[in-house]
């Protein structure tokens, strides 16, 4: 089994696959949803199954990640595994992790287990971006 570990690199933006997360969690640790949104494909889709989610574009996911903050404030995401393939200027990830939050009503912490598969392109600009994130 993977050891855990956790994200402390920032970075000024996704210069490779490795980096979109942890561009995601410093957004996500700000409540920067203008950032989190712009992690993202304009025409990108973001799935969570569990909760009945499916936003496309940036306008529909920075919504969706608004209206998620009202569960609590996100603390970290601890991730167990993310392993990256890469062709070209696509990459697809596997993610094993678990988001820690702190509810608005509650002094103790929740843990939310997330499994995702992250589809990523690099723009012109050089920048990877989600193409499709489902979890």
């Amino acid at each position: 089994m993977a050891t855990p570990f956790r994200l402390t690199k920032g970075v000024e933006m996704a210069d490779s696959p490795e980096d979109v997360i942890v561009e995601f969690e410093k957004a996500a640790l700000t409540n920067d949803f203008s950032a989190l949104a712009d992690l993202y494909e304009e025409d990108a889709l973001l799935v969570m199954a569990t909760m009945e989610v499916l936003a496309r574009g940036r306008d529909e996911i920075k919504a969706t990640w608004e209206g998620m903050s009202a569960m609590g404030q996100f603390l970290a995401l601890d991730i167990e595994s993310r392993e990256i393939v890469q062709e070209g200027n696509l990459a697809v990830a596997h993610l094993v992790a678990t988001v820690r939050l702190q509810p608005p009503d509650s002094a103790e912490t929740t843990l939310i287990p997330v499994r995702a598969t992250e589809v990523m392109r690099r723009g012109d600009d050089g920048r990877w971006r989600y193409l499709i994130d489902h979890s």
